[in-house]
């Protein structure tokens, strides 16, 4: 590899904030995490997006107070939702969320 090809390669790597290669990372243990346990997308009557795992229902909303969502970033990535790594890895699985959701009325 040419020496000024692996410098704007690494220019344009730095350029990415830290928080977003950490999202990328936890996005992947999360996907992981999810698939072995055979998670499930859901839409609300309301738009809302929520991941079933087995008996549990994880609001996807991101709320400091949303302890299943902390629970699930803690079990699969080893972090609390509240780093700026761990809320861009969660808005990542809103939009995989988004895109898979089957409709249902949860109430």
């Amino acid at each position: 590899m040419a020496k000024g090809n692996r410098k704007s390669r690494d220019q344009a790597q730095a350029a990415i904030p830290r928080s977003e290669r950490e999202a990328v990372l936890y996005e992947l243990q999360l996907n992981k995490f999810i698939r072995s346990r055979r998670g499930q997308y859901l839409r609300a009557e309301d738009g809302t997006l929520h991941l079933v795992l087995g008996s549990l229902r994880v609001s996807l909303a991101f709320d400091r107070d949303n302890h299943n969502l902390a629970r699930l970033m803690l079990e699969a990535c080893g972090v609390s939702s509240l780093s700026p790594g761990a809320q861009a890895a969660i808005q990542r699985l809103q939009v995989t969320a988004q895109k898979e959701a089957t409709n249902l009325v949860i109430r």
